[in-house]
């Protein structure tokens, strides 16, 4: 098995790009090691726990809420009745009850009318304000093409009036045509639309009365402060530093005052605010309440914990204060039931108990992860997990310190029970630690566990975790990262050899490898053949890697300038025709998470294909395992038994990890039996996903039934995964022996290094021999 490269598709393709445009920074120092218990957000307490339970109102689906009155709003679709409906009901769930139905014509042969929700509120009045798209299509003409009008219409519905006042916000700022997102009322019953760049205020008398606009940053969230204000959240980037500004409005002056947001939190989204809150905020792991301080600071604090709630936080996209918790639109995970709208109370008890507290720690913990330690905790009748949060380090200017910190902790022996790895772009490599003993081996629990042997997983996944023949790393779930090419040309092994390669794209002159240029090919491909961290070994100046770089130069030197094209459809149908005819010879990054790739790849190139990876100085498989997440024990820990509890239930067939492919095969096996059921013979209730073709790109489409289905793609109406797919897949995965990594210094020194010898002004020789030194010289620094 080879160990963990020094670089990654990924990792390249965007250092190319920031290279090319000249960004760069210093990671700044970070300031003095805290233990994991005295970290920011290190323990999460009883008041993070919250208990979700679903209304009993009747939920078609929608993603809208308001609070107003005591009861709480929300909308529906009715596809079928081509509708929507604005309802609501008390905040037990009683009294529900339709506010606003808004019905479509039946559309005919002379015109197409659509009227669709963009955005809801309701003022203290309980007047429900509701923005819509409406579009209108003149077809009298068939000979003609259809005249189309979009609008954007603010409504309001009073509480009993049969009237709905309507306010057109198609023009409202005077510049391009306003695409509203949000919507909010204030305490005065003025109510504000926000698009990316623009907020509109409308008065409680209905008039538009001024427009702010933000020209350089986008706007996050629009919402109802804890004060009766409006509040907007702005976020701009600027290389690697973004900005978040909050701006307060006042609509007696027609301004808004701003205040920089100096945490270290990255929001994603605002909800309305409440209590001593002037608004919540969402970040990856919690709902944090924001005040808004009189001498014009920020300060923050998590509220609600995703790792010991039970709403899936993957579903929270709507978040409204009441009583004595939130409702949202969710999932109880508990349940495993469809979205709902959910009641969040706080729910002490979830962290009240006698059970031994096991500490985890990470950068970036993902949806998948806080839904296994959710499960745990649960089921656990020993242990529970908290989280370490790590990225509370990270500030606007420096989002790589969470991982600093990590590393601090870790070689200074503060390392948390478990640790989570994840490519956050700090460069953090589990396997630097396992080499100087940091990490538990794994091999005795496993070997010795009842539950779960070798067998039950894919084993070139689990030896991806193991340093002579120690298992310091356990990867539950994984993508395959990959290049697929035709069969006819390549063959139907899963790899070649440089040299392979380059009489390959001599038999076809003028072709391309997807889009890879020739500094970008030889980066790749030689992180791809070195590994530093386990062997220490740097071989920049060996043949192979010579040749490497002759063989790139048969490659273009830029790639697609954008810019510059001018008929996009048209580039975009040369694009799908140049893998038909042998113009692209490779399609790539192809990043196999789920089990569409085969299907994907035949119809791209239109004949049986292969996954060949991307070429190796001794042939072999070219496909790269890349973790979803990764997961070590410390050395140290007094509670390595129970770590192993937790880590085993991620590999287990039942694991709430998912999202990829999983590492165990009986999961694995389910997942492929459920993709070879005729999509004609599944279930639509909750919606059937395919990943389909979209021009240049390909998607997950989810539909709702099998005539909106074929209507849309007919092709695909009796679609099953095949076995002999299955098969390749299968086969791709168990091919796959090496880890992907990342160092950015040492792709850094490539691509410096690289354009005197593509310019002629250095030989193969001289470049890699300067290359040689520099990594050389680096490696050392580090060790």
């Amino acid at each position: 098995m080879k160990r963990r490269k020094i670089t990654a598709i990924a990792v390249v393709i965007t250092l190319a790009l920031a290279l090319l445009a000249g960004c760069g920074t210093t990671p700044a120092s970070p300031g003095e090691s805290a233990s994991p218990s005295s970290a920011p957000g290190a323990t999460v307490g009883a008041t993070l726990a919250y208990k979700a339970s679903a209304l009993p109102v009747e939920f078609a689906g929608g993603s809208k809420l308001a609070v107003a009155g005591g009861r709480v709003y929300y909308d529906a679709a009715d596809y079928a009745a081509n509708s929507f409906k604005i309802l609501s009901a008390d905040f037990a769930g009683g009294g529900a009850r339709t506010d606003v139905e808004v019905k479509n014509p039946v559309p005919d042969s002379t015109s197409f009318e659509n009227t669709s929700l963009l955005a809801l509120a309701v003022d203290d009045a309980q007047n429900v304000w509701y923005m819509t798209a409406y579009t209108f299509a003149d077809l009298s003409d068939p000979s003609l093409p259809p005249v189309i009008e979009n609008s954007v219409l603010l409504n309001k519905s009073a509480p009993g009036a049969e009237e709905v006042i309507t306010i057109d916000l198609t023009n409202a700022t005077g510049g391009q045509p306003f695409s509203p997102n949000a919507l909010c009322a204030d305490a005065d019953g003025n109510v504000y639309a926000a698009s990316s760049n623009d907020v509109v205020a409308v008065g409680a008398d209905g008039e538009i009365a001024f427009a702010l606009h933000e020209p350089t940053a986008y706007i996050a969230g629009l919402v109802r402060g804890g004060d009766g204000k409006a509040v907007y959240l702005t976020s701009a980037t600027s290389g690697s530093t973004t900005t978040q500004v909050v701006k307060t409005i006042d609509f007696a002056a027609q301004s808004a005052s701003a205040t920089t947001y100096t945490g270290s939190r990255q929001f994603t989204a605002i909800f309305p605010g409440g209590g001593d809150y002037a608004f919540y905020a969402r970040d990856w792991s919690y709902i944090s309440g924001v005040k808004l301080a009189a001498d014009g600071s920020i300060s923050d604090e998590p509220v609600i914990g995703f790792v010991d709630s039970d709403i899936d936080n993957n579903t929270v996209g709507a978040l409204v204060p009441a009583d004595d918790g939130f409702f949202t639109i969710g999932r109880d995970e508990t349940t495993n039931a469809p979205s709902s709208i959910i009641k969040l109370t706080p729910n002490p008890d979830a962290a009240a108990s006698n059970k031994t507290v096991l500490t985890l720690g990470s950068v970036f913990v993902s949806a998948s992860t806080k839904a296994a330690i959710r499960a745990f905790n649960r089921a656990s009748d020993d242990a529970r997990i908290e989280l370490i949060d790590y990225s509370v380090y990270n500030t606007p200017v420096d989002y790589t310190r969470g991982g600093v910190q990590l590393d601090l902790d870790i070689m200074q022996g503060k390392a948390p029970d478990i640790i989570c790895f994840v490519d956050d772009g700090s460069g953090a490599d589990p396997f630097k630690y396992a080499s100087k003993g940091a990490f538990a081996d794994l091999n005795g629990y496993l070997d010795g566990d009842g539950d779960i042997s070798r067998g039950d997983l894919f084993g070139n996944i689990l030896d991806a975790g193991s340093i002579d023949g120690k298992l310091y790393v356990l990867i539950p779930s994984f993508n395959i990262t990959t290049y697929a090419g035709k069969a006819s040309v390549f063959g139907d092994k899963s790899g070649a050899t440089v040299a392979e390669l380059g009489a390959i794209l001599d038999a076809h002159p003028g072709s391309a490898l997807s889009d890879l240029t020739a500094a970008m090919f030889a980066a790749v491909v030689s992180g791809n053949n070195l590994d530093f961290f386990a062997t220490g070994d740097v071989r920049f100046d060996s043949p192979e890697f010579i040749e490497l770089l002759e063989v790139s130069k048969k490659l273009p030197l830029t790639g697609t300038d954008w810019a510059a094209i001018t008929d996009y459809e048209q580039f975009e149908k040369d694009w799908l025709e140049s893998f038909k005819n042998d113009k692209t010879l490779l399609w790539g990054t192809v990043n196999v998470s789920n089990l569409h790739a085969p299907r994907l790849a035949r119809e791209l190139f239109g004949e049986d294909v292969t996954f060949l990876g991307l070429p190796s100085y001794v042939g072999g498989s070219g496909n790269v395992i890349r973790p979803d997440s990764e997961f070590a024990i410390n050395a140290s820990s007094p509670n390595k038994e129970l770590a192993w509890a937790f880590l085993k239930s991620t590999i287990a067939a039942d694991s709430a990890i998912g999202g990829s492919l999983p590492t165990n095969r009986a999961a694995f096996e389910a997942m492929a039996a459920a993709e070879t059921v005729p999509v004609e013979e599944r279930d639509f209730t909750n919606g059937v996903s395919l990943n389909l073709w979209s021009g240049m790109n390909n998607f997950d489409f989810t539909y709702y039934s099998l005539e909106d289905l074929i209507a849309s793609y007919p092709e695909y109406k009796s679609y099953a995964m095949t076995e002999e797919g299955v098969a390749q897949l299968r086969a791709v995965i168990e091919s796959a022996n090496t880890l992907m990594g990342g160092d950015a210094q040492i792709v850094s020194i490539l691509y410096e290094e690289l354009p005197a010898f593509y310019a002629g002004a250095k030989s193969a020789e001289d470049t890699a021999k300067v290359i040689q030194s520099r990594v050389a010289i680096y490696l050392s620094e580090q060790s």
